[in-house]
């Protein structure tokens, strides 16, 4: 089992469709919690945890909720999800708090076996015995569509959440586009710290982000100074998940997007030996050099 988990964790990138819904679920219930007047400081977003599932916010030891987050293009019927539906773990998880996020709708998630007979062709049906849910993002869709543009949907929902966050607490910079968009980009390298850190622990250790810790980047009042070189990975990592199926052996993907950021220019440089080295040299043109 620990092999398996230290490949599962060293799969892992904060720039994949898994690690950007656990930033938003993260920057959600805090922001939450938050407005509630609640304490924040014994929650923490855990990934990948021994137990396989992808995303769990906890307080200290107890489960709130739990997710699991399918990438898969074009699976719309219950059978492409007959995995999660009757091996979800649940284990001291309450029936409201368990989810399944997927990319594209789900014909007939939510219906009994006797209205899912009644659909105009014949799906299999599969019994959701685990009483899991289909997550309900805030534009009222119960899924995410990866996107081939620069910023994903799932990047605005977390850029809203900053938005609020800042509201209350740093409202001169709530307006401030850069500074939100630098701030999430902050937090995506976080989750990369965090993955790179598992992996070399190895055995049993899983990627963890506090949510002080989040507070602590979102509330800052310093101007970032502008990361290009994590915007071209969040591109190339778009272009990735564009082009090839969720099911492919993504080892090669995830090795590139967790090099340093002085390989990954170089490897930039590398691929692309028509372009003047002094161009790419400038960090400010790697985003552009991505497009």
């Amino acid at each position: 089992m620990a092999g398996e988990k230290n490949n599962a964790t060293s799969s892992w990138s904060g720039y994949n469709h898994q690690g950007q819904v656990g930033i938003f679920l993260a920057l959600k219930e805090l922001n939450m919690l938050i407005q509630n007047g609640k304490d924040f400081r014994d929650y923490s977003v855990q990934f990948e945890k021994e137990d396989g599932e992808d995303v769990d916010i906890v307080k200290w030891t107890e489960v709130i909720s739990r997710h699991q987050v399918k990438a898969k293009k074009n699976k719309k019927n219950l059978n492409d999800y007959k995995d999660v539906l009757t091996g979800f773990k649940k284990d001291g998880v309450d029936e409201n708090s368990r989810y399944l996020h997927t990319i594209c709708d789900v014909v007939g998630f939510d219906l009994s076996e006797e209205e899912f007979k009644e659909l105009p062709y014949k799906p299999k049906f599969i019994p959701n015995v685990n009483n899991v849910k289909l997550y309900e993002y805030p534009n009222g869709n119960k899924y995410c569509e990866l996107s081939n543009t620069s910023e994903s949907k799932i990047d605005n929902f977390c850029k809203a959440e900053i938005k609020s966050l800042l509201t209350s607490h740093s409202p001169n910079l709530k307006d401030d586009d850069d500074h939100i968009k630098e701030t999430l980009f902050e937090l995506k390298d976080l989750l990369c710290t965090k993955i790179r850190e598992a992996h070399e622990a190895g055995g049993s250790v899983n990627p963890v982000i506090l949510f002080p810790d989040i507070y602590d980047i979102v509330t800052s009042t310093e101007k970032r100074e502008r990361q290009s070189i994590r915007r071209a990975k969040g591109l190339f990592a778009l272009y990735w998940n564009e082009n090839f199926d969720n099911d492919v052996d993504n080892t090669i993907i995830n090795e590139i997007l967790n090099l340093a950021d002085d390989d990954f220019k170089n490897l930039l440089i590398d691929m692309n030996p028509d372009n003047r080295i002094s161009q790419l040299q400038d960090l400010n043109n790697l985003d552009n050099f991505m497009l």
